[in-house]
């Protein structure tokens, strides 16, 4: 075949482009069945992320839960890794894109972001896995004997009850959401947890079984995508606010070395008065 027939070749199929998940075909694009055109320009932010993640339209219940584990995790606080990141760059000067890709940078860390999601996701799975050879009361109490490390349990920086658990299970059983295997599997290690240990699960914990558990059954690279998704929506506007500010006046510090933690022990849901 010489040139002019591959090329001939290559501008009879330019309008056939196929994925897993769909592609333009005759002048027809379409993505997981949706008509991407039409159809698609309809949808949610979120409920395109799952039409992607899921290979279908999401159910309003599926978008409602993803929906609501994104926004009882958004603290405009600025002391949050991604959020602060985003707003170093931005106060550096960096064009918004490079702000977000801070942010983004930062949600990979090992303690925040896609790290704890994963290792929970992980953790979880190996047990239940175990739970299918063993009694799940014997594999829980195997855990606190050999000392073993408890991913989605505790937190780094702030002591007590993760203060979004609470809610999130309180909008779970008004929604009588049906529990999965890890979910179930989650909340029996932690009422080991708190009378052996005094840990409490922590909302990475809870966010990874949820996702693990259908309809979602999300793998791991799924998780990945959805923590950078949910963490680091909150640095977008920091980042836009100081790119509002006059120049010269950026709204932090320019030194690593000023990233500390004041103000209060722990971060709280309530509205000030």
């Amino acid at each position: 075949m010489n040139n002019t027939e591959h090329l001939a070749r290559l501008h009879c199929c330019a309008d056939t482009i196929r994925t897993s998940l769909g592609g333009i075909v005759r002048g027809s694009a379409a993505f997981a069945g949706v008509d991407v055109l039409g159809e698609l320009s309809a949808f949610t932010q979120t409920e395109a992320f799952l039409l992607w993640a899921l290979g279908r339209k999401p159910l309003p219940p599926e978008t409602r839960l993803v929906d609501t584990l994104i926004c009882i995790n958004t603290y405009p606080d600025i002391r949050i890794w991604s959020i602060r990141a985003a707003a170093y760059a931005a106060a550096a000067g960096a064009p918004l894109s490079a702000c977000f890709t801070a942010a983004q940078a930062a949600a990979n860390g090992t303690i925040f972001g896609v790290g704890p999601l994963v290792a929970c996701a992980r953790f979880l799975r190996m047990l239940h896995k175990k739970c299918g050879t063993h009694k799940p009361e014997a594999v829980i109490e195997g855990l606190f004997s050999k000392k073993t490390f408890l991913p989605g349990f505790g937190r780094p920086l702030i002591q007590g009850p993760d203060e979004r658990i609470g809610r999130l299970l309180q909008i779970l059983k008004d929604e009588s959401y049906c529990y999965g295997p890890h979910v179930r599997l989650l909340l029996a290690i932690a009422e080991k947890a708190k009378t052996r240990k005094n840990l409490h699960p922590n909302f990475a914990g809870l966010f990874a079984a949820l996702l693990i558990d259908p309809p979602f059954d999300f793998d791991l690279t799924k998780i990945t995508v959805m923590a950078h998704y949910a963490v680091t929506l909150a640095s977008y506007l920091p980042a836009c606010e100081i790119h509002d500010r006059p120049l010269g006046e950026p709204l932090l510090p320019l030194k690593v070395s000023d990233i500390s933690y004041s103000g209060k022990p722990r971060r709280t849901m309530e509205k000030k008065a």
